[in-house]
């Protein structure tokens, strides 16, 4: 293998295009300097206050962002590089950017999360998991701002978090628990109506406790008041109604609640 003498640091390496820059005029088609004297002088004009990069045609932009575009999405590394540099520049106005960024395209933002989130369930899980352990005030008060502004959203996640940990399914999506509230329209069991439908809260029918359940999913969960979710707890649904209620409401629920379960089966059948 040919080998060549940098010009700047004296050392010699091989004359391929690894080690040195391109350069057709010269022999063996590489520059004189080495990539490594390069980016060193790269790195000391950058640092001059009066540094300004130089302006290229648009042609020339056009094809130097589609190159960068394309090792952006095959290369880690050069991504990882690319935020480290812009944080770099200017990390205060980087931050304002990004603030506006996320207000102007907050739906976008949401949509791409929800599809990451889908894909790599198990790692973001983990993420979530360390920032808790790290900032536990700042998670308790996200918990009661959310709890405060969407409460049967953070119930449905907490019942899913139940079932995974007992290793069970937990398919129940807002969908879903928003159609039994509408077909319900009160507790299942006492039949309360609440001043609004969202104060209800998932009850598990077969409880998670119990090990024929079935797990965090539509065929498994009704609205309930806080009253009747606390009193029944672990207990059986139908010893539970006979000892709450009596004999008589206890068959009735137990019919709607077998009309709610043929309901979505149907459904199901027809999707």
């Amino acid at each position: 293998m040919q080998t060549k003498q940098c010009s700047k640091c004296k050392i010699e390496k091989p004359a391929t295009t690894e080690f040195f820059v391109i350069d057709k005029r010269k022999r063996y088609g590489v520059g004189s300097r080495c990539r490594e004297c390069v980016r060193e002088t790269a790195r000391e004009r950058y640092k001059q206050p009066d540094f300004r990069p130089r302006k290229l045609t648009p042609e020339a932009q056009v094809r130097k962002n589609a190159k960068r575009r394309e090792k952006r999405a095959t290369d880690p590394k050069f991504r990882e590089h690319e935020r480290l540099q812009r944080l770099a520049r200017d990390p205060e106005k980087r931050k304002v950017s990004d603030r506006k960024y996320r207000e102007k395209n907050r739906e976008k933002i949401t949509i791409a999360q929800r599809e990451r989130r889908k894909q790599n369930p198990e790692k973001f899980r983990e993420t979530n998991r360390r920032w808790i352990e790290a900032n536990p005030e700042k998670a308790k008060l996200l918990v009661k701002r959310s709890m405060q502004k969407n409460p049967e959203r953070v119930r449905l996640v907490s019942q899913q978090h139940r079932a995974r940990k007992r290793n069970l399914p937990n398919s129940l999506n807002q969908d879903e628990w928003n159609y039994a509230l509408n077909w319900f329209g009160a507790c299942a069991y006492c039949g309360n109506k609440p001043k609004e439908l969202r104060e209800l809260q998932a009850d598990h029918i077969v409880p998670l406790a119990d090990p024929q359940c079935l797990g965090t999913v539509r065929e498994n969960i009704v609205p309930a008041c806080k009253t009747c979710n606390s009193s029944k707890c672990n207990r059986p649904l139908a010893d539970w109604l006979k000892w709450r209620f009596g004999s008589r409401h206890a068959d009735r629920v137990l019919e709607l609640v077998s009309d709610y379960m043929k309901t979505i089966q149907m459904i199901g059948m027809e999707s």
